[in-house]
């Protein structure tokens, strides 16, 4: 995967702040342990428009919450300031916000990445004694009280219980159709980030900018890191988020093939002359993303039918993933519910 950096940090929402803030307490742990450091700090800007909480009826109220954001910033131990744009400005000479607009710096953040981290539980995975077989599981048949996994180049596997965690792929694989009700509510989207290169680590200074707009609402953009093919690039994402519905597996594949969509690249250019003015992009790449959005809006974390656990992060993957793989273990190995948190909070919801 291309992505060299995930934020993590606190935010608006309640439940996801508490999954993240679980799991970032064991990066330490995790990275002493696996031998591999994969988190670097990051300071991170969020905007949001000066005046208050928006509006109800706003689609994006959930996440451009100040006031939510101030209180779990204060209950989770976080470090943070509003500052005006003029404020910004002072501190960070480069980035520019909009002059009706507030925001709130974090310093304590994190920016993760996720190649880095997916490699550092594999090591303690296979210290722990796991088994890891790298093969595609073409379907799943329940036998009595064990069930049998059909790999597509190797024998099958017999296991007692199984956990479904394939992301965007959780409907399209068709692992779960003949024991669940019907298809999970979730939706799968194609969205496209923008990597904009620039010369090195010191073409720009700027925390990481979540950011609002008329542009599909908003985005993000983080500071330069290096990538596989050694270059620097700036992450830009947002954008075209929902315009693109995935449903089937050749309509995902699709689009991971097609590198994603060149139309954000002139919006995503305008973007960075307009905000971080100085900066100079020399070029700018495309690459696919799959997010996925729950119809609860948060991780479902369930059990489906007796020895089955379906487990789907509906965003946020990389900062919550420790601890929502956690629960869902919890609820495959003890078959029980391990958490304070109520189980009903993570059930998963099914189109009829």
């Amino acid at each position: 995967h291309y992505d060299q950096g995930r934020i993590g940090a606190i935010d608006a929402m309640y439940v996801p702040t508490v999954l993240g803030t679980r799991s970032m307490r064991r990066f330490p742990a995790l990275a002493e342990a696996s031998g591999i450091t994969f988190t670097s700090a990051m300071p991170l800007l969020t905007s949001f428009p000066a005046g208050g909480a928006p509006a109800a009826d706003d689609s994006t109220a959930s996440w451009r919450n100040i006031d939510a954001l101030l209180a779990n910033v204060a209950e989770f131990g976080g470090r943070a300031e509003v500052l005006s744009a003029e404020e910004v400005a002072a501190r960070f000479p480069q980035l520019r916000v909009p002059a009706n607009e507030v925001a709130v710096l974090q310093e304590d953040t994190l920016l993760v990445n996720p190649r880095l981290i997916t490699e550092a539980e594999l090591v303690l995975a296979d210290k722990a004694g796991a088994t890891r077989l790298e093969d595609e599981v073409t379907s799943l048949e329940r036998t009595g009280s064990t069930w049998r996994a059909q790999l597509r180049h190797g024998e099958p596997v017999v296991a007692d219980r199984v956990v479904v965690a394939v992301g965007a792929y959780t409907n399209a694989s068709g692992l779960l159709a003949p024991y669940a009700p019907g298809p999970l509510s979730t939706g799968v989207f194609g969205c496209t980030i923008v990597l904009l290169e620039v010369d090195g680590p010191d073409a720009a200074d700027f925390p990481g900018y979540m950011f609002s707009s008329d542009h599909y609402g908003g985005g993000l953009i983080t500071p330069p890191r290096q990538y596989p093919d050694g270059r620097w690039y700036l992450k830009a994402a947002g954008g075209e988020l929902i315009d693109h519905p995935l449903r089937a597996t050749d309509e995902i594949d699709s689009w991971v093939r097609s590198g994603g969509s060149a139309s954000e690249v002139d919006w995503f250019r305008q973007f960075v002359a307009d905000t971080i003015p100085g900066v100079e992009v020399s070029r700018a790449i495309t690459k696919p993303c799959l997010p996925t959005f729950n119809s609860s809006g948060l991780p479902y974390i369930d059990r489906v039918t007796d020895g089955l656990v379906v487990a789907t992060e509906g965003e946020r993957g990389v900062m919550m993933a420790d601890e929502i793989g956690r629960l869902a273990a919890g609820l495959a190995g003890q078959d029980r519910w391990i958490d304070p948190l109520p189980s009903h909070l993570f059930a998963a919801q099914w189109v009829s």
